[in-house]
This record gives structure tokens, sequence and C-alpha cells, in this order.
């Protein structure tokens, strides 16, 4: 818009000022009334989303076995779950990782909080007497010194980890039922916050995107329950929702004065082909993913902003789009 002034004799300077001075508030009150409109936007962009709520917080003691559910999580300084992913598996020989996709019956290994030993970890195998997790004091590597090792060749393991062996209690326990020479590594205890998650400290999935491949199973024949699901994806954090996949338009996640940040999407792998009662892979979820999803992405990374906060079963979260 172009707007054209004339100035004739009887025009003084203070005229002059005094156009001057109205443009002035009228430009002031024009970015006023911008920065009211991207505020009301901003807003409108958290208030224009349903809440949803945290329906269930998972962690996962020993890595590729079942799930411990808990009603509240705790961090530590580094962002990562207390008790998540910081006991593994490994050859009796090598001290590689044995990884779930690679021996399924791992998966049948469930995790329980010991009541008669607090802070100490009890796996159970049915059909075999629980195991209480025990540690040695002393760290190894592959040739018995007391230094860091790489205990594999994979994204989990590119680093030297510190790694404690739980005795000889443990690896008979499991090499008994898994039919194979094994050992119980745990991180040290000197490396705080450390653990063998692969990409992010948490994993988040939504019930309505396990419900939507729920029904994709149903159509090509195959019957699994939410549930199922839940135990195959391995989330961290599990939202209800109403809409699916709808997490892959969030930033962030507010939490009171709390927030979680979005990192990315999960590409799924065949890990997500064990089946946990049986401790056999099998083709499904991901032959149905596949045909439905591009780059088998399910799920989302999350981090959150401050150590010292506190997740909890039942927590309602607001999720603020991109």
């Amino acid at each position: 818009m172009a707007l054209r002034i004339s100035f004739g004799y009887h025009n003084s300077t203070k005229d002059v000022l005094k156009l001057v001075g109205f443009f002035e508030e009228f430009v002031k009150r024009s970015n006023l009334q911008e920065n009211q409109d991207v505020e009301w936007l901003n807003q409108s962009e958290v208030s224009d989303s349903e809440p949803v709520r945290l329906q269930s917080l998972y962690v996962f003691p020993l890595k590729s076995a079942g799930a411990l559910s808990r009603d509240k999580m705790r961090f530590h300084e580094n962002g990562t779950p207390l008790l998540d992913r910081i006991y593994c598996v490994a050859s009796g020989t090598s001290r590689q990782v044995v990884q779930g996709k690679h021996l399924p019956k791992l998966a049948k290994i469930k995790p329980r909080v010991d009541s008669t030993k607090p802070g100490k970890i009890r796996l159970h195998y049915t059909g075999a007497e629980d195991l209480v997790v025990e540690e040695d004091e002393k760290e190894i590597d592959e040739n018995g010194n007391k230094e860091g090792i790489s205990v594999c060749e994979t994204r989990v393991c590119l680093r030297k980890i510190p790694m404690m062996d739980c005795g000889e209690k443990a690896s008979l326990w499991l090499s008994k039922i898994l039919g194979r020479e094994l050992r119980l590594l745990k991180i040290s205890s000197s490396i705080d916050g450390l653990n063998l998650q692969m990409k992010s400290p948490l994993l988040l999935v939504t019930t309505a995107s396990l419900e939507w491949l729920r029904q994709k199973l149903i159509n090509n024949g195959v019957k699994m329950s939410v549930s199922d699901l839940v135990q195959r994806f391995r989330p961290n954090l599990l939202l209800e929702t109403n809409e699916s996949f709808v997490e892959e338009s969030w930033s962030s996640l507010k939490i009171g004065c709390e927030e979680l940040k979005v990192q990315g999407n999960c590409t799924r792998c065949g890990a997500v082909c064990t089946n946990p009662t049986k401790g056999v892979r099998e083709a499904e979820p991901l032959a149905t993913l596949t045909q439905n999803r591009e780059k088998t992405q399910f799920g989302i990374y999350v981090e959150i902003s401050n150590p010292a906060m506190v997740l909890k079963r039942g927590d309602i979260i607001q999720p603020v789009f991109k």
C-alpha cells in the first residue's frame, strides 16, 4: 500500500513532526498486534492439540529381555532412565554382546525387582529357579584385565564400555536355560548413567498407532493384541492417543513445567519379530509394517530437558506440534 501526502505553504515543521509521530505510533501498534498474533498462534498450537495420558512406563534392565513396568521413572544426570539396559548377556568366549534377534529366547527372561534385597534385580525364566543378580567387584576385559572393553561391534557398543562380570552362578543359569556358554555382564558402577541403548534415552509409542497396526495385521490374517505389540516394540513410554501416528507431528511434549524433546522417528528392524512368549523369530509384525509404512518407522525418540524430573504413570501430557 502506498500513501501520498502533500504539504502546502501554510504547513510548518510542527505539522511534519506531528505526522511523523502519528506514523511512529501506527508502526508501534502494528508490531504489538503482530507479536500478539504470533503469541496467540503459539498458544493455539498447544491448546488446539488434545492432551494425552501417560499410560505405562517401562525399563529394560537386561538388554533384549523382558520389560519391567514402573509407576515412576527417574533419571541419571545424562537423561537415561534408572535401571534401563544396564545388564547384557555376552558370549562366554568372546565377551561380545548377544543380541535378541540372534538369540530370541532372551525375550523369555523377565526381570523383577527383588523385594528381599533392595536394589537387586531378580531374573525369572519359566521352568527355572529365579536368579538374584550379584556382581563381582572386578572389572573385566577379554584378557581378564581391569580396564574398559569393546563389548561388541554394533552401534550399541562401538565405544569401549567398562563391564563387570556377574559371576559363575549367573553364567551357569544363563548357559543352562539358553543352551550355550554365556556370561552376564553389568555396566561398571563407576560409569554413572551409561546404558546399552542404541540411539536415544527414551522410546515413545502410542496406543492409536498400535491399534492401527493390530488392524492391519488382522487384515493379513494375523492376530496380535495391543499388549503383544507393546512387548515386541519395547517402548519406555506408552501414551494414550486417538489418532494413529500423530506423534510424528510433535516437536515436544509438556508435562507441567517440564519438557520432553522429540529427536526423530524410530526405524524398526527384525527385533520386533521376536515372539516374547515362545522365544522364537517370526515374520510379523515387520512384514505388515514394511507393506504399510515408509522405512518401517514406528514410534519416536524423545529426551528429557531436566534430569531431576520424575515421570509418573497417569501423567497428563500436552503435545506441541511442529
